[in-house]
């Protein structure tokens, strides 16, 4: 039996270099040219003569796109030809968590009330009288601590519901009647108990973190309003950080 010849690792590695210097050069030849358009723009007159500011902000806009390209380069030199364009042509699937949203109306009755004492069931049936032909919009009445929760099955009675909010407020009294306001939660990581700024003197000073410096903050870079805050219980640096 003949003796298999060993293999010629040279010739692989040859071969394997053309391969890859092969890619590169289809890789150059499809990406070189977007980068040269953006070079050539960003060195244009037209780009000179922005704002400081603009010119800022469209660089920044502009190196986004290399660093996009320069991903598509890697991908097509690196990976196999057909798993790259199977993997362009795959639209990319981003999986969020969608909150339930509330479909009920709240009605506010004062705690002294005669309505608040008459329970769910008697709220209920008086509703869906004076509702008339739009009384299957009304599921059912749950008791909560506000008063009562009008509750729809879906978004679209919700709003056919508060469009009767006169003959529901003329029928219960005296009471405020509203959907459930959209809530946002922030947690806030290693918030310090000092922050040094410039007082009215410009001369820098120490002031501590309070509820109220959370409430400014949240407020002028959202522009929403903060209605509690409470502090959590794990703290690796006491002395330095509130906890979350």
């Amino acid at each position: 039996m003949a003796t298999p010849s060993p293999p010629n690792l040279s010739k692989t590695l040859s071969d394997k270099a053309s391969n890859l210097l092969n890619k590169v050069n289809d890789a150059q030849s499809i990406f070189n040219p977007v980068t040269q358009l953006l070079d050539t723009y960003l060195g244009s007159e037209e780009v000179r003569a922005l704002p400081p500011s603009s010119r800022k902000l469209l660089t920044s806009l502009c190196l986004e796109f290399k660093a996009t390209i320069e991903q598509h380069f890697d991908a097509f030199v690196t990976d196999p030809k057909p798993s790259y364009i199977q993997k362009a042509s795959t639209p990319t699937i981003v999986l969020t968590n969608k909150t339930p949203f509330d479909n009920r109306l709240f009605v506010q009755i004062n705690q002294i009330y005669p309505a608040r004492s008459a329970g769910s069931f008697a709220i209920l049936t008086a509703l869906k009288k004076v509702l008339g032909p739009n009384a299957s919009l009304l599921r059912k009445v749950q008791e909560v601590k506000t008063g009562f929760a009008l509750c729809t099955s879906s978004t679209a009675n919700l709003l056919a519901l508060e469009k009767q909010k006169a003959i529901i407020s003329s029928a219960i009294g005296d009471c405020k009647i509203e959907a459930q306001e959209k809530w946002t939660t922030y947690r806030l990581n290693y918030i310090p108990k000092k922050v040094i700024i410039f007082n009215d003197q410009f001369k820098i000073n120490s002031i501590l973190v309070t509820k109220d410096t959370i409430f400014d903050t949240i407020k002028e870079y959202s522009s929403q309003m903060l209605t509690h805050t409470i502090q959590s219980q794990t703290n690796p640096s006491p002395n330095e950080y509130y906890s979350t």
